[in-house]
């Protein structure tokens, strides 16, 4: 191995190491944590490598899909798909899963921003240990942590701002021109693959840099030949993978520009001389030091004055709203440039250079002792050694599992349902988060997060449509209105699934029972299939496997257990444990009614049904109705502890189909809080521990 090849990989090691101590609480968190606050661009960013295969290996356009949004058909073609990347997330994912593979691709795009920018600072004649210091700091720029944090693959991969001006300057040293202007050209496509931002955000340095390097040449004819060769090599590649006609074809209508004076900015002043951790700023260092740059300007040689007059332009632009200049060129982009903190990069890589030329004229910059002190104090400013905010992955649910092993095309309703793009938001943001499962269950879902998309495909979900809204709660169940529209979609979409989960679902108040009781009225459009965890799913009636039968287990409800929820209709409070059980108390009156509701079927015949239960505050009485048939007894419940109380119910009450409803009925539902006993401001009636139903004993049997 040669010296210059070996210190080489010592530079390449060291931004990697650096890159690997930001990474390194996620890593050992592979199997439940990521980095980040709780938000759906790490699940997206999954989901788009997901989908990449998937179009590949069933021959569907990768940039439009109806597999998110659906059940509706979006284009990608402004979407954050990031396919540059793509190869090295399949490359890991099948041995290492998803997450594993995820952090090997941050990994890189850390490794090479500060490698990068290492060797253009070299090259411009930055002594080696000035120019390990700018590439430190250009490595763990915020915007480069909060790209990790933000799972923004796509600009994280600031390495292309360095690596082209490197890649340019080899074509306009006219040796082996042609090869040099074909790999130029091809990091060009990588560039517009990782992002189509990158063209007009690098253009501040690559287009100056470009000219003053014809201007330089004694080949000007070949270097603008070379140049113009390289760029339509990139747009026929991009042309050829489908990027460019999806975007000469998309449709910009439906999209919600974002206002100038809303962009994403630095906060001026103070941004620009402190971080602010996972917020906009430019940190403490970079200021200060192009500050005692131009201080000491009489030190600065003149091929150092270049690099500063490319500062202005992209430091401005930064400013966002702040400036005509980002006004200007707002507008000109239609508002679909919405982040002027993305110039940060652009305007610190040219002072890194002008800083690093500057201070090269002071001998003790190079000394060991100050680069360590220098790299620690980079190394403090960044906060490399505070542990990086991780949220939990969602849970694993086998039944996802079950669903990709079935060999049919149907559309996944997960509710709460949300769905979400750079332009808005409709629910929580964690709610679209269910878009993950799509890389278990492969199946077409509505909630979601597209980057650039017609809001449509999601806004109509806010609060105007009387199902989705309603399954999002963001709007009152009208039950007609949403029934219909149901048994329309289950059809049309079609829908397979409806997954309920809970935990996201106000489990006090109304909303969770509200929710469960509708659906498991529905009888003849969906019944719950899979309970686990807190995620309730319900198959419907377009599923070619259809519905079991809703007969309980040996005929016994286990009331507040895990299963209950199966038969569960309106009136229940949640569960609640008490003493070594779990029961349900009745009493949470929805539409006036005051009863409690459960759905199950049983063979026609005779039956007991026994009730263990316990009267809240008083003796109450409770009565039994089967459909429209009321049951003879009256069952005086007692509040002074559990106790059975049975009702005989005639098979007469059970109609051939076997569906029935049972009704709790009580006579009243005072609070603790009306009567003096605490605070509890729920209406109680009755409490539930089980149900037993027990068909005549077989003759001859004991």
């Amino acid at each position: 191995m040669t010296e210059t090849l070996r210190q080489g990989l010592v530079i390449v090691v060291f931004y990697g190491l650096i890159g690997l101590i930001v990474l390194i609480n996620p890593l050992f968190h592979l199997d439940g944590y990521v980095p980040g606050a709780p938000t759906t661009d790490y699940y997206h960013f999954h989901w788009n490598y997901w989908w990449i295969r998937h179009a590949l290996t069933n021959g569907l356009n990768v940039y439009e899909t109806n597999y998110v949004m659906a059940p509706y058909t979006s284009s990608l073609a402004y979407h954050t798909l990031t396919p540059f990347w793509y190869p090295v997330w399949a490359l890991l994912e099948p041995a290492f899963g998803t997450v594993a593979a995820m952090a090997g691709v941050q990994l890189c795009i850390m490794t090479l921003n500060g490698w990068t920018a290492f060797l253009l600072l070299r090259r411009e004649g930055v002594p080696r240990p000035l120019a390990l210091i700018g590439g430190a700091i250009f490595q763990t720029l915020p915007i480069m942590l909060n790209g990790l944090f933000w799972t923004t693959l796509n600009i994280m991969s600031w390495f292309w701002l360095p690596g082209l001006t490197l890649l340019w300057g080899r074509v306009a040293q006219n040796k082996h021109t042609l090869t040099h202007a074909t790999t130029f050209g091809l990091a060009l496509w990588g560039m517009l693959l990782t992002d189509i931002q990158y063209p007009f955000l690098l253009a501040p340095v690559l287009v100056p840099y470009g000219i003053k390097t014809v201007i330089e040449s004694r080949h000007k004819a070949r270097l603008i030949a070379a140049g113009l060769g390289a760029v339509g090599l990139a747009l026929a590649l991009t042309w050829t993978v489908g990027l460019l006609p999806a975007i000469l074809s998309y449709d910009r209508t439906g999209l919600a520009p974002t206002p100038a004076d809303r962009a994403v900015e630095i906060p001026f002043p103070l941004g620009y001389i402190t971080r602010t951790l996972f917020l906009e700023s430019v940190g403490a260092l970079i200021i200060p030091l192009l500050i005692a740059a131009l201080a000491s300007a009489r030190w600065t040689p003149r091929r150092a004055w270049f690099w500063a007059l490319l500062i202005p332009v992209p430091l401005i632009l930064s400013a966002g709203a702040l400036t005509p200049l980002y006004t200007l060129l707002h507008e000109a982009l239609g508002g679909m440039f919405r982040y002027p903190e993305r110039f940060v990069p652009v305007f610190a890589l040219p002072a890194l250079v002008f800083i690093g030329l500057t201070f090269a004229r002071w001998r003790w910059t190079r000394s060991p002792a100050f680069t360590g002190a220098a790299l620690l104090v980079v190394a403090a400013e960044a906060r490399l050694l505070m542990p990086f905010p991780l949220q939990a992955l969602p849970p694993r649910y086998t039944f996802y599992d079950q669903m990709a092993a079935e060999p049919y095309s149907y559309v996944i309703v997960d509710v709460p349902t949300a769905g979400m793009s750079g332009e808005g938001i409709v629910g929580e943001t964690i709610f679209p988060s269910t878009q993950f499962y799509g890389l278990t269950h492969g199946k077409r879902m509505v909630n979601g997060h597209i980057s650039r998309v017609n809001t449509y495909t999601y806004m109509y979900m806010r609060t105007d449509d009387a199902m989705m809204a309603w399954l999002g709660q963001r709007r009152f169940l009208e039950p007609e209105i949403v029934r219909e529209q149901m048994r329309e979609r289950i059809f049309s979409f079609p829908i397979g699934y409806f997954v309920i989960h809970r935990q996201w679902i106000e489990p006090y108040g109304t909303t969770q029972g509200e929710v469960i009781g509708f659906f498991n009225q529905q009888r003849d459009l969906v019944c719950p299939i899979w309970v686990e965890g807190d995620a309730l799913v319900y198959r419907t009636a377009w599923h070619p496997d259809g519905c079991p039968p809703r007969t309980p287990p040996d005929l016994f409800i286990d009331i507040g257990g895990a299963d209950d929820v199966r038969y569960l209709g309106w009136g229940w409070h949640p569960a609640e444990p008490v003493g070594g059980i779990r029961w349900r108390w009745t009493g949470q009156p929805l539409f006036g009614q005051t009863d409690a509701r459960l759905y199950l079927d049983l063979p026609r015949a005779d039956y007991t049904l026994t009730l263990s239960a316990q009267a809240f505050h008083e003796p109450r009485p409770l009565q039994v109705r089967i459909n429209e048939f009321m049951l003879e007894e009256t069952a005086q419940v007692q509040p002074d502890g559990l106790a059975e109380y049975r009702f005989r119910l005639p098979a007469a009450a059970i109609p051939d189909d076997g569906r029935i409803e049972i009704a709790l009925i009580y006579d009243a539902a005072p609070s603790p809080a009306e009567i003096g006993f605490n605070a509890d401001s729920r209406p109680l009636a009755v409490a539930v521990d089980w149900l037993q139903l027990t068909p005549p004993a077989a003759p001859g049997s004991p």
